[in-house]
C-alpha cells in the first residue's frame, strides 16, 4: 500500500452525495443555503443525520444556534444552482434569490425547503460536536417530503476520475455530477408511485 495526503486520497475515495442545506439567518424569514457533502445517516430509530460544517463558511456560525434546518435533495437540472451554494458566501449573498429557488413550506418547522427539489428533509437539532476544523450537527428526521414531479438523478460531488459519470459542471477542483446511463431507464426502474402508495 502506498500513503497518500488527504487531498489525493480524497480524489480516490470520492463521489459523495450531494445535499443543500437550508439554516435560519439572524435576519427574519432570512435564509442560507451551503452545498454540503459530509452527510451522513447515523440512526434509524430514531431517524438521524450527521452533517458537518467547515469553520470558515457562513453557516458554521449560523449552525452554532439554530434549532432547526432542512436539507434538500438537488437534483440534475439543478446542478449550476448546487455549485452557485458551494461558492458564493451567505455573508454576501441571498442564494434563494441568486439561484432562483423557491421557498417551500414545510409543515414541522419555518424552515423552508426547496420547491425544485427532488426532496425535502426537515430536522431539529439534537447535538452539536467541534469536529477539527468542522461543527457535526446530529440533526433527527422530523419530516420526509418528496417532489412527485421531479424524477431525477441525484447529484454527486466526485473528484478527478469521472469514468461512470456524467459531469455537469465544474469550478476549479470541485465537480459535479450525476451517475451515467439513459435517464429514461432511471425513470423506468423507478417505480414512485409503488413507493408513495
Amino acid at each position: 500500500m502506498q500513503e497518500l495526503k488527504r487531498n489525493k486520497f480524497r480524489a480516490l475515495y470520492q463521489p459523495s452525495k450531494l445535499l443543500l442545506g437550508i439554516i435560519p439567518t439572524d435576519a427574519p424569514s432570512e435564509f442560507n443555503i451551503i452545498a454540503l457533502c459530509f452527510t451522513m445517516t447515523c440512526s434509524y430509530k430514531p431517524p438521524m443525520i450527521a452533517v458537518s460544517f467547515e469553520k470558515k463558511n457562513f453557516s458554521y456560525e449560523l449552525m452554532k444556534s439554530a434549532s432547526n434546518f432542512v436539507l434538500a435533495v438537488p437534483g440534475e437540472s439543478l446542478a449550476e444552482q448546487a455549485m452557485k451554494c458551494g461558492l458564493l458566501s451567505g455573508r454576501t449573498a441571498n442564494k434563494f434569490h441568486e439561484c432562483n429557488f423557491t421557498k417551500q413550506q414545510l409543515p414541522h418547522t419555518n424552515v423552508p425547503g426547496i420547491s425544485e427539489a427532488i426532496a425535502n428533509i426537515e430536522l431539529s437539532v439534537e447535538s452539536r460536536l467541534i469536529t477539527g476544523d468542522h461543527l457535526t450537527v446530529i440533526g433527527r428526521v422530523i419530516g420526509y417530503h418528496v417532489n412527485p414531479k421531479n424524477v431525477e438523478k441525484n447529484l454527486l460531488a466526485i473528484g478527478p476520475n469521472i469514468q461512470g459519470y456524467k459531469l455537469l459542471v465544474r469550478k476549479g477542483l470541485h465537480r459535479i455530477a450525476v451517475i451515467q446511463g439513459h435517464s429514461d431507464d432511471f425513470i423506468d426502474g423507478f417505480k414512485l408511485d409503488r413507493i408513495l402508495s
